[in-house]
């Protein structure tokens, strides 16, 4: 293994938890396949100050703040590991989509036995 894959391996090992189920819940709320641009802009979206925040600092809960201003330090600097971690899953999903299209021939209605065709 090449000096490059190896670091990819170990910063996507290291990667906090809440950048891929947060990835993950983006991939997966679509049926096809979206752009790492498109997934990345949810990504500030779920994090930059709205109407989530503004609900938080009014009720007292300022950790929101923090956390939510340290996600999108670490989303603005870690833009490329975000987008190999993107097309991780989006390769999962290609792939599980593709096992699901063979599924449904193997099973489907059309598939015969060849011991019935005579």
């Amino acid at each position: 293994m090449r000096e490059y894959e190896v670091l990819i391996k170990r910063a996507m090992e290291v990667t906090p938890k809440w950048v891929k189920n947060d990835i993950a819940t983006i991939v997966e709320g679509y049926n096809g396949v979206v752009g790492s641009s498109y997934i990345i802009s949810k990504l500030h979206q779920l994090y930059s100050p709205g109407i989530r925040y503004s609900i938080a600092l009014n009720m007292g809960n300022y950790d929101w703040h923090r956390v939510s201003r340290e996600r999108l330090t670490f989303i603005d600097n870690n833009l490329g590991l975000l987008d190999l971690i993107i097309k991780k899953f989006q390769d999962d999903k290609r792939e599980k989509m593709r096992q699901e299209k063979l599924a449904q021939l193997k099973i489907g209605p059309y598939k015969r036995n060849p011991r019935d065709i005579q």
